[in-house]
């Protein structure tokens, strides 16, 4: 079993979608903080998640194809 923790200060969100990085390395994840959801990734060698800010009103997401950038889909208004 495995668990996967949110970043500090922030909460998963009921209906989260994993995306999982095409080289396997990462995953990325929508949390809440402070009110908005973002997005979040962690390094599967770690066991640290970090938010990424900028990302503010994210649901979901998915990589490129070679592991180095994530597509964001807003929230529906």
């Amino acid at each position: 079993m495995a668990s996967i923790l949110a970043p500090e200060n922030s909460t998963f969100q009921p209906s989260n979608q994993f995306a999982l990085s095409p080289d396997r390395q990462k995953l990325a994840f929508v949390t809440a903080e402070k009110g908005s959801t973002l997005l979040s990734v962690r390094d599967l060698q770690s066991f640290t998640a970090r938010s990424i800010h900028g990302t503010e009103g994210s649901r979901n997401s998915f990589w490129s194809p070679d592991s180095q950038s994530l597509a964001l889909s807003p929230t529906a208004r």
